[in-house]
């Protein structure tokens, strides 16, 4: 027995119940879902401060390059002026 396309019945859904009824305005939604800033626990605090520290590191051996290479240059300057 073939059934053609036309032939079988279509079976509807009944009507689904409402289930949720929003309460909020989307302004109060929005203000509900928005970011909320959190407040730096003390991990936090102290990665922010080891950063802080490394940055301070990494400037002062920089400093310290450019002083030595400045010593260098003075130091061989003199000797020059010593041998002639």
């Amino acid at each position: 027995m073939s059934s053609r396309p036309e032939d079988v019945a279509v079976q509807e859904s009944p009507p689904q119940p409402t289930l949720w009824i929003e309460g909020l305005t989307p302004e109060e939604i929005e203000e509900l879902t928005k970011p909320q800033p959190r407040e730096a626990n003390e991990v936090d605090r102290l990665g922010s401060e080891m950063v802080t520290r490394e940055l301070e590191v990494l400037e002062l051996r920089q400093q310290n390059e450019a002083q030595g290479a400045q010593i260098v240059g003075l130091e061989l300057r003199l000797l020059s002026l010593e041998n002639s």
